[in-house]
């Protein structure tokens, strides 16, 4: 037989409340909101002007990516850019990180592009072997 146990209220030190975990949440965007400014809008602003106003398709996981990397590049640049010019000091990460991370994300936003190419070179592959295999066996049977 299985037995159930509950917690015993000493150990409640370890659970946090829902009012506490708001607080902590409210002081971690006030902070936030002095390293990136309203970045979060203005990014997306950005994006809508880069995009020119058309929809941005995601239809691959390729993309999805890419776009999901963008963000965070675009986001790094906008810390970067707020914490270089307009903050005194930055409460979470220096400047220098955000230029860092940005870094990687650039390395990984290159390893996806690359991802994007080989597939679609694949692709290519598998459909000239189609026009091979069939186009010449259509021309053979008109002949």
């Amino acid at each position: 037989m299985t037995e159930i146990t509950t917690p015993d209220s000493d150990q409640t030190e370890n659970r946090r409340e829902a009012a506490t975990i708001l607080r902590t949440g409210a002081d971690t965007y006030e902070k936030k909101t002095r390293d990136y400014g309203s970045s979060w809008r203005n990014i997306g602003v950005i994006l809508e002007i880069m995009a020119h106003g058309e929809p941005i398709v995601l239809d691959s996981t390729e993309k999805v990516i890419a776009f999901g990397l963008f963000t965070r590049r675009l986001d790094k640049f906008s810390r970067e850019f707020f914490g270089t010019f307009f903050a005194d000091e930055m409460n979470f990460e220096s400047v220098g990180d955000s230029a860092e991370d940005e870094m990687v994300y650039a390395a990984m936003s290159a390893e996806n592009h690359a991802d994007m190419a080989e597939k679609a070179a694949l692709v290519e592959r598998l459909a000239e072997g189609y026009r091979e295999t069939y186009e010449d066996t259509e021309d053979a049977e008109a002949a």
